[in-house]
């Protein structure tokens, strides 16, 4: 599951409702990877399970004998969505030559979008039979290749873990490092029969059972999780350094962003009208049912066109805005929002048999408090207490 190690202590107040006042511990761990500029998104959330690697000049075994996938991030994604596609092409030139078979390339804030969408796109990996993992980055006028082991489960790599990198403003010469890299690693290419073009892939099969856009009116008579933020703490060792490292000084700052997006998510968790309680990030579902929960919160953050595709929305593919039901005042309003850009948008799931509900309305923010004001309040006008 995500992130094993994380972990919360829960305190229950008594009321008629059983919900849970948040009391949470931090213990969870999760790295970076060096240098990586946008660690944070809006309102200080973490887009990726970030890592720490031990970087040295040895390409990982089986590059070029075995499968590998590329997850792919590049900045200014809210004016160009489709750029990470044209790096992606660019790079995929010099796979082909140098025989490394990347089988997909994948948009990084999609593959972490939510926690199902890493348990789902790791799945997708294991049933490909990848084994490496390329992350190729544009950030700050600076392109990185990353080449790591995929770990084989959700969190894709593990902190510590070896890789292999180069950094430099100009592609070719990241792309020569790369290609000198494997030729120096004396591995044997049998990787010769591989697609001219990437393969982009902007979906997983999240939702296994039926859909509905619709609140379950079982709602006011049972039990939802509602998993917290995660944690994020510093690496081992690094706790007590007195160190001006810019990554270190985002996760110093996450944990005081972490404090006060917690409490916004007990405050906004106040006015869902039926019972409820906090569990934590290491969603395991046959356990939460066990505990006496029959639904689970979810969010999905990427953009909107890939959650269109993600919950299956049927939608026109050259749709540009989306109008969203944004709750204000307690009165629903109407807005639009451009479809590249990046929103959060909630869903309920029922735990024992996979039923995925929507809402009536696409309920989409720009940020998650609103984007959870929004459905709770869909919730309370569908399902009368």
């Amino acid at each position: 599951m995500m992130n094993e190690n994380a972990g919360f202590n829960i305190r229950r107040p008594a009321n008629r409702y059983g919900k849970y006042a948040l009391t949470v511990v931090l213990l969870a761990t999760i790295g970076f990877i060096q240098g990586y500029n946008r660690a944070m998104a809006d309102n200080g959330r973490p887009v990726l399970h970030l890592r720490v690697f031990n970087y040295n000049q040895e390409i990982p075994e089986g590059i070029v004998s075995a499968r590998s996938a590329a997850f792919v991030l590049v900045e200014n994604e809210n004016t160009n969505r489709t750029a990470w596609k044209d790096l992606s092409t660019e790079v995929h030139k010099m796979m082909v030559r140098t025989g490394t078979d990347v089988i997909g390339y994948y948009n990084i804030h999609d593959v972490f979008a939510g926690p199902e969408t890493q348990r789902y796109f790791a799945e997708d990996l294991l049933k490909r039979e990848v084994k490496n993992i390329l992350i190729i980055e544009n950030q700050q006028g600076s392109i990185r290749l990353t080449v790591t082991k995929f770990n084989e489960q959700g969190t894709f790599m593990d902190h510590g873990q070896n890789a292999w990198k180069s950094e430099n403003r100009d592609l070719q010469k990241v792309l020569g490092d790369y290609r000198r890299a494997i030729g120096n690693s004396g591995q044997r290419r049998t990787n010769f029969l591989m697609a001219d073009f990437p393969e982009f892939f902007e979906d997983t099969r999240l939702i296994k059972k039926q859909r509905f856009e619709i609140f379950n009116q079982d709602l006011k008579l049972d039990k939802l999780a509602v998993p917290v933020f995660p944690g994020l703490k510093l690496p081992p060792g690094s706790e007590t350094e007195n160190t001006a490292d810019p990554v270190r000084e985002k996760i110093l700052s996450y944990q005081q962003r972490w404090k006060v997006d917690s409490l916004e998510l007990a405050g906004i968790m106040e006015s869902y009208p039926f019972a409820y309680g906090f569990v934590g990030e290491d969603i395991d579902e046959k356990k939460l049912r066990d505990q006496g929960y029959q639904f689970i919160l979810y969010y999905l953050h990427t953009s909107g066109k890939v959650i269109h595709k993600l919950l299956n929305y049927k939608s026109d593919k050259n749709v540009t805005d989306n109008s969203t039901m944004k709750s204000s005042g307690g009165k629903p309003e109407l807005i639009t929002l451009r479809a590249h850009l990046p929103v959060y948008k909630y869903y309920i799931k029922h735990i024992f048999s996979g039923e995925v509900y929507l809402g009536d309305t696409w309920d989409a923010a720009e940020n998650w408090q609103q984007a959870l004001l929004n459905h709770i309040n869909g919730i309370k006008s569908k399902i009368k207490q």
